[in-house]
C-alpha cells in the first residue's frame, strides 16, 4: 500500500482551477488518484464513500444544504459527489453568495446526469449547468514522467518553440512491454512485478461484472458475458478506427444495446477516444472521419484480452497500438498542463 503521495502534474492544474473558479468538479476513471490528490489542497473532507455515514450526510445535504455546504474551512472536499448530485444548485447558490473563488472541489469517478433524480419531471426542475461558477477538469491515470519511468528530457513546451534538445531514453522494449501491461494506476507504481500487474485485472473485473450495471437511470440488462464480450470487442479494436457496427457483429447485440453500453463505458471514464484532426481547419474529413478507439490506460485492454508483458511480444502489431495507447495517455496528461501554462504566459 502507498504511504507516500507522488505528486501529480494535475496538482497545478487543481490548484489554478480553485484560484480562477468557485467550485473545480474533478473526474476521472476509478483508482486515477483523485481524492488523494484533492485532499492535499482541502482544507474540509467530506466522504460519501462510507456506508456507516452515508446515509447521515445525505439526509444532511437534504435537510439543510446550506449547513452542509458550510461545515468547514474552505475549500471543502466533497468525495464521491454524485451520491448527493441534487447539491449541485445549492453549491451554486453558494459560489454566488460570496463571488470567492475556491470554495468546493467536487470528485467523482461518475459522470451523473444533469437532472436531479428527485425529481421525475423534467419540466418542474432542471439543474443549472455551472457554467462560470463550476469548472471540471478531468484527472487520468499517471503518465511515465509521474511514475518515474521518463526523465523528462523532451519537452512539449520546446518542441511548440523549435527548441529540440538531443536525449537518450535509457528504457528497453521489455520495460515498455511491462509499462503498458502494469498501466499508470498509483497502486502499481513501486510494486512488485506480480501486485503491479493484478491492478488492472482487479479493475477490468469490477468493471465488467458491476460498474457498467451501476448506472441504474441506462437501464442495461445484468449479464457479464455480454459486458466482457463488449469490452473484447473494443480491446481488439484499440487504436483503430473500427465503426461501431464491428463491435455490435462481435457481441451480436442490436444498436441501441450498444449505444447504452457506450454511454456506460464514457460515463465512468473507461474509454478515451481521440477525435479526427486535420490540418486544414475547414476540412471536411475531420468531421465526418471516425474516433480513434483508446481506452483511458494501456492496462484496461491488455487485461481484458489477458495479456502479459511476455504475450505483447507475439503479436508486435497489437503491441504497436497499446504502445500507441500508452503515447496517447501520456500527451494528454502533459498536454493538459502545457494548456494550463499557455494561459499563464498569455496573462503574464
Amino acid at each position: 500500500m502507498q504511504k507516500n503521495y507522488i505528486p501529480r502534474l494535475f496538482d497545478d492544474i487543481l490548484k489554478f482551477s480553485l484560484k480562477s473558479k468557485g467550485a473545480v468538479l474533478v473526474v476521472g476513471p476509478k483508482w486515477c488518484g483523485k481524492t488523494t490528490t484533492c485532499k492535499k489542497q482541502a482544507k474540509t473532507i467530506i466522504e460519501l464513500s462510507p456506508l456507516n455515514t452515508r446515509k447521515q450526510l445525505v439526509d444532511f445535504a437534504k435537510i439543510a444544504p446550506e449547513l452542509f455546504l458550510n461545515q468547514g474551512k474552505k475549500p471543502i472536499l466533497i468525495d464521491e459527489w454524485q451520491i448527493i448530485s441534487f447539491i449541485w444548485d445549492s453549491i451554486k447558490i453558494e459560489v454566488d453568495k460570496s463571488g470567492e473563488f475556491g470554495q468546493y472541489i467536487l470528485t467523482g469517478s461518475v459522470t451523473d446526469k444533469l437532472v436531479n433524480r428527485e425529481f421525475k419531471d423534467k419540466d418542474i426542475y432542471e439543474q443549472h449547468t455551472g457554467n462560470g461558477r463550476i469548472c471540471k477538469k478531468m484527472m487520468r491515470t499517471m503518465s511515465l514522467f509521474e511514475s518515474g519511468e521518463s526523465n523528462g528530457a523532451v519537452s512539449l513546451l520546446d518542441l511548440k518553440n523549435h527548441q529540440v534538445k538531443p536525449a537518450i531514453c535509457k528504457n528497453t522494449i521489455y520495460d515498455y512491454a511491462f509499462f503498458v501491461c502494469r498501466g499508470g494506476w498509483p497502486l502499481a507504481i513501486n510494486q512488485t512485478k506480480d501486485v503491479a500487474l493484478i491492478q488492472a485485472k482487479d479493475y477490468v473485473d469490477v468493471l465488467y461484472q458491476d460498474d457498467i450495471f451501476s448506472l441504474k437511470d441506462l437501464n442495461i440488462k445484468r449479464n457479464n458475458l455480454i459486458s466482457l464480450k463488449l469490452l473484447k470487442s473494443y480491446a481488439r479494436n484499440v487504436g483503430t478506427q473500427c465503426p461501431d457496427s464491428t463491435i455490435i457483429k462481435d457481441v451480436n447485440i442490436d444498436s441501441k444495446t450498444f449505444e447504452k453500453y457506450f454511454e456506460a463505458l464514457q460515463r465512468l471514464f473507461v474509454i478515451d477516444e481521440v477525435t479526427a484532426w486535420n490540418p486544414n481547419l475547414r476540412s471536411k474529413t475531420a468531421i465526418r472521419s471516425k474516433n480513434t478507439r483508446y481506452f483511458v490506460d494501456p492496462s484496461i485492454p491488455v487485461a481484458i484480452l489477458g495479456l502479459s508483458p511476455e504475450s505483447l511480444f507475439k503479436d508486435m502489431r497489437l503491441f504497436g497500438f497499446l504502445f500507441e495507447s500508452l503515447a496517447i495517455r501520456d500527451l494528454k496528461v502533459y498536454a493538459r498542463l502545457l494548456t494550463l501554462i499557455f494561459i499563464i504566459i498569455e496573462i503574464v
